[in-house]
């Protein structure tokens, strides 16, 4: 039976209609009894409590609230980071641009980043040195006057006898006009042209027609200066010649020249770190730094071994060249030469080309352009010491040496168009025009832009050369020595470079390398203990070249041959007749005899009359040229001590029946076997010349012009005692 429970009329919605009111009644009682009960529940507010009490603790808790606890909870709520730049150069992973090359093709392309540790690079030395040496004539600044040619004066022409003046001619003219209808051609102004006055020679004391004899300074012509005058021009450094600050010196110089492998070090940069962790294409190229070279004598003993010695380093050398009286022009390809680096300057020689010795054999030759000349001015660089050497190493903890700031006109001609280290041709300081600046530049750059590397600063592309030439100049080597060389360079260390800021993180590098790194480091702070002067070695060496080749000095004395006259013969037997002939003149021939003079640096001709047996010792006057002003001056017993004695000598006999004429003068010449002689130096050597091959030379020292050239004497080029003029074309100082 089931219960059933009746709601009434309209079952349970008639129900809720009915009583709603009550329903409503309870639960608002229900409420009133939940909060009557809550609240006598709650604590109350203790008897003990005051209001100062209440005060104190709502200041309190406000303190609480503003009190800054940062300070204490800063260590366990952050995180320090050691080295942030390291970090966060180890948490980026820059794009490699070299992925993306158009001649790659995009499914080869590399997506994840190479997780290879970073190595050392094989260093490779210079190849292929080369050295060439002799005695030459340096153009040297001094901090005080020194003129070896200040007691020798100037060289006297030969006397020549003046042509006798022409009669003037009658002025058809005035006889045609009168003398009254032509005042045009007046006789005042007639003897201004061709009057009395035009024939009068000054000082010789003789009247209109009287025979006069010409005697003045000896002089070269034009033509003789850029046909026979090489070398560095003395009239750029003339201005310091003047006043004895810039000398020609003496120096026994060996061009010593190498090939660092350029190319072949920049492949091996890319083999070793491009898929390496870090890689920069801009920071991981081969920097070269500084060379180093060293030189050993060598003996007549084939088993002895070589003691090498430091003889130059780039400091050393940069030092050196700040007493160059100027600086030539650079001869070789700027795709092959890093000046202020590797590529030292040429020593300003004088007199004699220096091409051959500042170029290697496979570095090709720049043609040369024009440039501004300037005037040379003293120096303030204490005069370096023949005997000085470089140090063992270089210490590079400071910077790269550097070719200082010269003042303006110093006389340098430079490197035409190369500006500070490591600019590319026409950046920085040119050593031209209004600002006078050295030969490089003195402000540093590590832009490596030119030199080989192809690109402006900032750029990096492929070496354009193979090859980078190292190259310098010993200006200690002795005559009559010889001596082998090796050369050595420095590159930027590319895990441990200059800026510390760059260094990679030692996470990312081999082991060998970390170990490497912790030495020199250890090395480094050692140094700083005992010295108290910081220290940071960021460079490599490669190791040394193959030596090269035994080069001699070899001196400037010597002799040349001229023309040679037969002994004249005469027969015994009547017209006709054969008979014995018997020789009534010996034969006889014009030699010149050379010899170095030290002390004025320049090589000292004299010609001599000689036949067989003639022993040349001798003293007598003789006229050399000024390796700088180029004027010439006579030496007063100058004692050539040569110690040869001529053995033999022949030439001079007709070659062909025929003669050659001059169809100008008239005059005519056999044409004649050329003159040999035969001679013993001091030495014991037995020497020959030949007077065909010593035409030029002869012709040189002995200053003989060619007969058509038109001599100096109209003025032009350098007097004794007056300013120099640089506004004739030609001349002595024209271009």
């Amino acid at each position: 039976m089931k219960l059933k429970i009746g709601f009434g009329e309209g079952g349970i919605k008639g129900f809720f209609v009915r009583h709603v009111e009550k329903l409503i009644f309870g639960v608002v009682i229900l409420l009133v009894v939940s909060f009557v009960y809550s609240s006598a529940t709650q604590e109350g507010i203790s008897m003990s409590e005051t209001p100062e009490k209440l005060k104190s603790e709502a200041q309190l808790a406000r303190g609480h609230i503003t009190e800054n606890s940062w300070r204490a909870l800063e260590p366990e709520r952050v995180k320090k980071v050691g080295n942030y730049p390291a970090r966060a150069e180890e948490i980026r992973t820059p794009i490699r641009d070299d992925q993306y090359a158009p001649d790659r093709p995009l499914l080869q392309r590399d997506v994840i980043p190479p997780h290879q540790k970073r190595r050392d690079p094989e260093l490779f030395p210079p190849v292929k040195v080369e050295a060439t040496g002799g005695v030459f004539s340096v153009a040297w600044r001094l901090t005080k006057p020194d003129d070896a040619y200040a007691s020798d004066k100037d060289a006297v022409a030969a006397p020549v006898e003046a042509p006798k003046p022409k009669k003037p001619k009658k002025d058809r003219r005035r006889q045609m006009y009168g003398e009254e209808g032509y005042d045009m051609y007046s006789s005042e102004e007639m003897m201004g042209s061709t009057g009395s006055e035009s024939y009068m020679s000054e000082g010789s004391g003789e009247g209109m027609y009287g025979s006069t004899t010409t005697v003045g300074a000896r002089k070269v012509s034009n033509f003789f200066l850029e046909h026979y005058v090489k070398g560095f021009p003395g009239r750029m450094a003339a201005g310091g010649a003047l006043r004895g600050m810039v000398v020609p010196r003496s120096f026994g110089v060996v061009a010593v020249t190498a090939l660092v492998p350029y190319e072949r070090q920049w492949d091996e940069y890319e083999r070793a770190l491009a898929e390496a962790q870090g890689y920069s294409p801009a920071a991981d190229v081969p920097r070269y730094l500084y060379y180093m070279a060293e030189r050993a004598e060598v003996t007549d003993d084939p088993d002895a071994p070589l003691t090498w010695k430091p003889v130059s380093n780039t400091k050393f050398a940069l030092q050196q060249a700040m007493q160059f009286g100027g600086f030539p022009k650079e001869v070789a390809d700027p795709n092959y030469v890093m000046p202020n680096i590797l590529t030292m300057p040429i020593p300003p020689v004088l007199l004699k080309p220096y091409e051959s010795m500042a170029l290697h054999s496979e570095v090709p030759k720049l043609e040369l352009r024009p440039t501004t000349l300037a005037a040379g001015t003293p120096g303030t660089t204490p005069e370096l010491a023949p005997d000085a050497t470089p140090g063992e190493t270089g210490d590079l903890s400071h910077g790269l040496p550097q070719l200082p700031k010269m003042a303006p006109g110093m006389g340098t001609s430079g490197y035409e168009g190369y500006g500070a280290t490591g600019m590319p041709p026409g950046m920085g300081a040119s050593g031209y025009g209004e600002e006078g600046y050295g030969m490089y530049g003195s402000e540093s750059s590590m832009e490596y832009g030119s030199s080989g590397y192809g690109g402006m600063p900032g750029q990096v592309r492929r070496p354009v050369a193979k090859h980078l030439m190292v190259r310098f100049f010993d200006l200690t080597a002795e005559v009559g020595k010889s001596y082998r060389y090796r050369v050595s360079v420095l590159l930027e260390d590319p895990n441990r470079p200059q800026n510390p800021q760059a260094e990679p993180n030692r996470r990312i590098l081999e082991q060998t390398v970390v170990a490497r790194l912790t030495k020199i480091e250890a090395e480094d702070l050692d140094y700083q203990k005992r010295t108290n002067t910081p220290r940071r070695t960021f460079y490599v060496q490669t190791g040394w070249s193959e030596p090269s080749a035994v080069v001699k000095l070899q001196g400037n004395d010597g002799y040349l041959a001229g023309a040679v006259t037969p002994g004249r013969f005469i027969k015994l037997a009547k017209p006709g007749e054969r008979g014995p002939e018997v020789q009534i003149t010996e034969t006889a021939g014009k030699m010149v005899v050379v010899a170095w003079d030290r002390r004025r640096a320049v090589e000292v001709p004299a010609e001599r009359d000689v036949r067989r047996g003639a022993f040349l010792n001798f003293t007598q006057d003789a006229d050399v040229m000024h390796p700088l002003t180029t004027q010439l001056k006579t030496i007063a017993q100058f004692s050539f001590a040569s110690n040869g004695l001529v053995l033999d000598l022949r030439g001079g006999d007709p070659l062909i029946e025929d003669v050659i004429g001059d169809a100008k003068s008239g005059e005519r010449k056999k044409l004649a076997t050329p003159g040999e002689f035969m001679v013993v130096d001091a030495a014991g050597n037995l020497v020959v010349c030949n007077e065909i091959d010593d035409t030029e030379e002869y012709r040189r020292l002995m200053f003989i012009e060619e007969a058509a050239q038109v001599p100096m004497s109209s003025g032009m080029g350098y007097e004794s005692g007056s300013d120099m003029n640089y506004e004739y074309e030609g001349g002595y100082f024209g271009p």
